[in-house]
């Protein structure tokens, strides 16, 4: 079940299953820790920051010009 929270998480947070190694020292760490610590780990890594610049905004800003047609 640790080795499904770790897939669970990694697929929340970068959009994509856990590799065997990551699976494998999460599993191992959710014995003594949170899964709060591998959210926050994986909200800080570089992967996450990437994807997230590439993401659309759920609500983009609206300008003036756009939002009166003209």
């Amino acid at each position: 079940s640790n080795a499904r929270r770790a897939d669970q998480l990694h697929v929340r947070f970068l959009r994509r299953s856990a590799t065997a190694t990551e699976r494998e020292i999460w599993a191992q760490r959710f014995t003594t820790e949170d899964d709060k610590l591998l959210a926050a780990a994986l909200i800080a890594s570089d992967e996450y920051y990437l994807w997230s610049q590439g993401r659309e905004s759920i609500n983009p800003p609206v300008t003036i010009g756009a939002a009166t047609g003209s």
